[in-house]
């Protein structure tokens, strides 16, 4: 009787730890799909915010408008500078033209001011376009990221902000104009142009020297063309993103998106997952 009434103990002790194995078991598999639903949560929606920022991206220099902007803006500086010499030479050599050199001249400054003022417009245009973009696409994968599980519930995508800006060590498409030497010299002194590139810096108010220092011809950063190659807009990495000034034309778009989660183990808790996504547009057309 002993005997048996032991082995009852046994086959009940038995039975009570198979349970708390499988419950812990059960337990484990539960936190294992909550990290693994996560992670993968995590992935797609960082995913999500590439495209919505390469879409963006994408229509900052929609038909080269950007780097046709760049190449006007150089060549109205070389229209001033070249102006400005030949009323200098005129105004003392030939008298009786100067007064069709200061024509010329001041044409040629009056068209300075109004590429400004278009350069100043199309900024306002792109940016206005690019986050519009980035809604829409926002709008169309914010579900992607649901997911609904008994102990585990994630939400829509929500877009935080969107910043536009520039990539880190990317100079402007514009290389210095050869047939006027002085004014290569003038830009070199100033600054103004990369030696290792021999490009024009981006995000840079080029000034003109003595009279036309009143005007300020501003080149913004985009990818040159290399032997007739056009960089493709890309996503990049958040962490070479930087903003660009106020007044200069952006070249890429750093998104950050939010999705909410919630969970039921135990007490119910609820977060967020942010990331970012970065993405560069297109890189200028070769000039024509």
């Amino acid at each position: 009787m002993i005997i048996k009434g032991h082995h009852r103990r046994s086959h009940g002790n038995i039975l009570i730890l198979t349970c708390v194995l499988m419950t812990l078991v059960a337990l484990g598999l539960v936190i294992g799909m909550s990290f693994s639903s996560v992670f993968l949560m995590r992935a797609r929606l960082q995913s999500e915010a590439n495209d919505i920022a390469l879409a963006a991206a994408q229509v900052l220099n929609d038909n080269d408008r950007e780097g046709r902007m760049n190449n006007m803006i150089s060549r109205s500086r070389q229209l001033v500078t070249a102006s400005r010499s030949n009323y200098s030479v005129t105004r003392g050599a030939y008298p009786d033209l100067e007064p069709l050199a200061k024509q010329l001249l001041d044409e040629a400054r009056d068209s300075a001011r109004f590429l400004e003022a278009e350069r100043v417009r199309l900024r306002d245009v792109a940016i206005s376009e690019a986050k519009q973009r980035a809604q829409e696409t926002c709008q169309n994968l914010k579900d992607q990221t649901r997911l609904m599980l008994p102990w585990l519930h994630t939400d829509s995508t929500t877009m935080v902000n969107i910043s536009l800006g520039y990539i880190d060590g990317v100079q402007s498409n514009v290389a210095p104009a050869r047939a006027l030497p002085d004014l290569e010299q003038h830009d070199q002194n100033a600054g103004y142009i990369r030696q290792q590139s021999n490009l024009y810096l981006g995000n840079i108010r080029a000034k003109l020297p003595s009279e036309d220092g009143d005007l300020a011809f501003s080149l913004s950063s985009l990818p040159a063309p290399v032997d007739g190659s056009v960089s493709p807009a890309r996503a990049t990495l958040a962490s070479a993103y930087r903003d660009s000034p106020t007044d200069q034309l952006p070249s890429a778009v750093r998104i950050e998106l939010a999705l909410p989660v919630s969970t039921e183990l135990g007490a119910k808790t609820q977060a967020e997952i942010k990331t970012l996504g970065c993405a560069a547009t297109y890189g200028a057309a070769p000039p024509t």
